[in-house]
């Protein structure tokens, strides 16, 4: 921060000196250095698989281009574009946050098997031909969601599909063996039980010093519907 003072890249807001002012590409940047910071110094205590793990994540467009989107002078690798919204619905309509909280500690164990279960093919995507990775986990999330939708019509919540884009940086084998340049043309819909998920080729940017389970391996990013 005292560079980007220096720098007079930011400036200490007048009424409050603890607050710094910048633009919002600066400051979105920023904070996806703060949060892919805090994300892998948890995964390094914790592992990055587990429901524990921590992965970088925004609902600003424009943060996730900057993180991800590939820039001249540094290292770009191909990848995964990934849509997972359908395999994580949310309630429809106005419902209490007491409601809320009541149906995540009731049933804990349905989402952290589906979130592990993601993870598994998110992290498979990173060395192995689409069909493959989801062949690996087809059935495991699809027991999961299963649960889930029981879970929900048990408390008499209705569900529905939210955006949530993943991208995912393939590893150098990955990479040495022609995925994901070669594996598809353009995209692809693999279809899980009723749930179809989208899986488009990518650039992104991505560290190589970064471990398997680094933060960096795969970015979220959310799209929520406004009003």
């Amino acid at each position: 921060m005292r560079n980007l003072l220096r720098r007079e890249l930011v400036y200490q807001h007048p009424d409050s000196p603890n607050r710094l002012v910048g633009s919002p590409a600066l400051m979105h940047l920023v904070v996806s250095i703060i949060a892919d910071q805090i994300a892998a110094n948890r995964n390094a205590r914790f592992g990055g698989q587990g429901p524990l793990g921590l992965h970088p994540h925004t609902d600003v467009p424009s943060a996730h281009r900057m993180g991800a989107d590939p820039i001249p002078g540094r290292e770009n690798v191909a990848g995964w574009k990934v849509d997972i919204g359908a395999l994580f619905p949310v309630p429809q309509g106005d419902i209490s946050i007491g409601d809320l909280v009541a149906f995540r500690e009731r049933y804990t164990d349905e989402r952290v098997r589906l979130m592990v279960t993601v993870q598994d093919l998110l992290h498979s995507l990173r060395n192995l031909h689409p069909n493959d990775a989801f062949l690996r986990v087809k059935h495991e999330i699809e027991e999961a969601v299963r649960d889930l939708q029981g879970a929900a019509r048990a408390r008499k919540l209705t569900l529905v599909k939210q955006s949530v884009a993943v991208t995912v940086a393939t590893t150098a084998v990955a990479v040495a063996a022609g995925l994901p340049e070669t594996a598809l043309p353009a995209s692809a819909l693999t279809v899980l039980g009723n749930i179809a998920v989208n899986v488009a080729t990518n650039q992104t940017r991505y560290d190589r010093s970064g471990s398997v389970g680094s933060p960096s391996a795969y970015r979220y990013l959310h799209r929520v519907q406004k009003q």
